[in-house]
C-alpha cells in the first residue's frame, strides 16, 4: 500500500486538489490567451503563448464537462415520516398479488379478510398481505385535500395497467378523487421509460392547475428501478417530493431529493 493510500488526510485532500485543476488550468489559458492576443493586436504578432493558452482553456472545459457530475452532486435535502397533505398524488402500480371479490373480500396466500370501507382499519390490518394495501397506505395522509391520483401501471402480460380499473374501483371505496389511469403500460425495469411517464403526469397536472409543491410522487409499487426513476424526476425541482411505503411501518416516508445546483450542462 502507498503512503498515499495509508494517509486518510492525503486522500480527502487528494480529490478536491485534482478537480481543482481543470478550474486552473481555464484561469490560466484565459490568461495566457488574453495577454497573446493584446500583444497580437499592438503589432507583437502571434506567439505561442496564445494557442498554449486557448489549448489549456479548452481542455479546462472539457475536464470540467466529463467531472460535472463531481462538481454537481445529488444530496437529500430531508426525509421525514410526517407527510404533508398534497392535493394531487402520482403513484406506480405493483400488480395483483391477491384476489378481490365484488363484495369487498380480499384473498391472498390462503388468508382472507373482509374490506370495511374504513381506511384506517384497513389500511393498518395485518391478517393478509396483500400488496395494494400499501397504496391505500400511500393515500391516507393527503385525504384531507386529494383531488386527483393519477396512477401508473406496469406492461407486460402480468403487468398492472390491465389492472388499474380494478384499483381505481378500490380506491372510489375511500376516497372521492379523480383516479386517472396512464394511457400506456410502463416497463418498471426501465428507468427512462418510468421517468418519462412521471414527467408526462406532472405535465398534466401542470395544465390542470396544480403547483409542484402541491404533488406527491409516490415510487412504493414496482421495482427499486422505479423509486430510482421518481427519484430522478425530482433532482431539478425542490418543491417536488416523493414518499415510499415501508413493508414493515404503514406511514410513508417522504424525500426531497435535489441537485446541489439545477444548472443543465447537456
Amino acid at each position: 500500500m502507498s503512503d498515499v493510500d495509508s494517509h486518510p488526510l492525503v486522500r480527502r485532500l487528494l480529490k478536491p486538489a485534482l478537480l481543482s485543476l481543470p478550474v486552473l488550468a481555464m484561469a490560466v489559458g484565459s490568461g495566457w490567451f488574453g495577454d497573446g492576443l493584446l500583444t497580437a493586436i499592438q503589432g507583437g504578432g502571434l506567439r505561442a503563448t496564445v494557442w498554449i493558452g486557448l489549448g489549456l482553456f479548452v481542455a479546462g472545459a472539457l475536464a470540467i464537462y466529463w467531472m460535472r457530475s463531481q462538481y454537481l452532486p445529488v444530496r437529500v435535502l430531508s426525509w421525514s415520516s410526517d407527510v404533508r397533505p398534497c392535493r394531487a398524488l402520482v403513484a406506480t402500480v405493483s400488480p395483483m398479488n391477491f384476489t378481490l371479490e365484488d363484495t369487498g373480500r380480499v384473498s391472498c396466500n390462503g388468508h382472507s379478510l373482509r374490506l370495511t370501507g374504513d381506511i384506517d382499519k384497513d389500511a393498518a390490518a395485518d391478517e393478509v398481505r396483500w400488496n395494494w394495501q400499501q397504496l391505500l397506505r400511500a393515500i391516507r395522509p393527503h385525504l384531507p385535500r386529494l383531488e386527483c391520483i393519477h396512477l401508473i401501471g406496469s406492461s407486460g402480460e402480468q403487468g398492472s395497467r390491465a389492472q388499474l380499473g380494478r384499483c381505481r374501483d378500490l380506491l372510489a371505496r375511500y376516497t372521492a378523487a379523480t383516479v386517472v389511469e396512464h394511457p400506456q403500460g410502463i416497463d418498471f425495469e426501465d428507468v427512462e421509460a418510468v421517468r418519462a411517464a412521471v414527467q408526462e403526469a406532472l405535465q398534466k397536472l401542470d395544465v390542470q392547475g396544480y403547483a409542484l409543491n402541491e404533488i406527491m410522487l409516490d415510487s412504493t409499487g414496482g421495482h427499486k428501478t422505479t423509486s430510482i426513476a421518481v427519484a430522478l424526476v425530482t433532482l431539478d425541482r425542490p418543491q417536488l417530493q416523493f414518499q415510499y411505503v415501508r413493508t414493515t411501518r404503514p406511514e410513508p416516508l417522504v424525500f426531497n431529493v435535489v441537485s446541489e445546483s439545477p444548472v443543465d450542462l447537456e
